[in-house]
């Protein structure tokens, strides 16, 4: 347990405290984003905290079944929001067992150990990664002295605004870049960079509960649409049971993958 503790340790420091600059750069980029939104905004109320959040969750309305002339695209705000996200959570699993190799046999007691360490640096990586972008959006707020509940979602009881726009995108995000890094350790990177945008985009294309990535637009939800299969509390056990599968497959495989010191196979 001591040996397990310390590869935490371990992977928080060097797969994301390491990484300060960057997350310095992506706090920078969300700013910009969130000041972009206020000058295209042509509402008639006031901006608040939840709106701007709202932004990048929306999504769009599924582009299958619409009409023939629409050109098919993908949102910029939530595909930046989720996709940044996955590429923070893909790099460092791989460098840290191809190219830091000898960390491998130093900090973990077992190769379940450090597969078991790596999953729990996903979900704490993606929970400080979505903290910088709430916390991006409260310096906006701050400036434009805005308030909190939501003035597009004001019909929406504020207790469901918190799941959709809060919890149910960060397990979204976990689930997809659990995946990816499955494809990624034991494939290689392109491939799970592949998957992981290939569910993104399938999910933009069709309104399907069967690709997670539907849940992460807020726009198909249930609780705003008034129909479809699109359901938060659906959504987060979807996740939890892609994220626990993604667990379970990586530790078998983990057992029978051979890796030498210098992170060949």
């Amino acid at each position: 347990m001591k040996k397990f503790r310390r590869q935490i340790i371990y992977d928080l420091r060097a797969g994301t405290i390491q990484y300060w600059k960057q997350y310095s750069v992506i706090f920078l980029f969300f700013l910009l984003l969130h000041f972009i939104f206020i000058t295209s905004y042509q509402g008639e109320n006031s901006l608040s905290y939840f709106d701007y959040i709202w932004n990048f969750v929306k999504g769009i309305p599924p582009f299958a079944g619409a009409d023939r002339n629409q050109s098919f695209s993908i949102p910029m705000e939530w595909a930046v929001l989720h996709i940044i996200c996955m590429f923070m959570n893909l790099k460092y699993p791989y460098i840290d067992l191809y190219e830091r190799n000898i960390q491998f046999f130093i900090y973990s007691a077992s190769r379940r150990n450090w597969w078991l360490s790596k999953c729990i640096w996903v979900v704490m990586n993606t929970v400080i990664y979505y903290s910088f972008f709430w916390l991006g959006a409260a310096v906006v707020n701050f400036i434009r002295q805005g308030g909190v509940s939501s003035q597009i979602l004001i019909e929406i009881n504020p207790w469901k605004q918190v799941l959709m726009i809060f919890v149910l995108p960060i397990f979204v995000s976990i689930a997809v870049g659990m995946v990816a890094v499955v494809f990624t350790v034991f494939l290689n990177p392109i491939i799970g960079m592949i998957v992981g945008l290939g569910i993104y985009i399938a999910s933009v294309y069709w309104e399907n509960s069967i690709l997670i990535g539907n849940y992460s637009m807020i726009i198909r939800n249930y609780w705003v649409k008034g129909e479809g299969e699109i359901h938060t509390v659906k959504g987060i056990l979807f996740s939890i049971i892609i994220i626990l599968f993604t667990i379970a497959a990586g530790s078998l495989m983990i057992q029978k993958k051979e890796i030498d010191r210098k992170g060949k196979e």
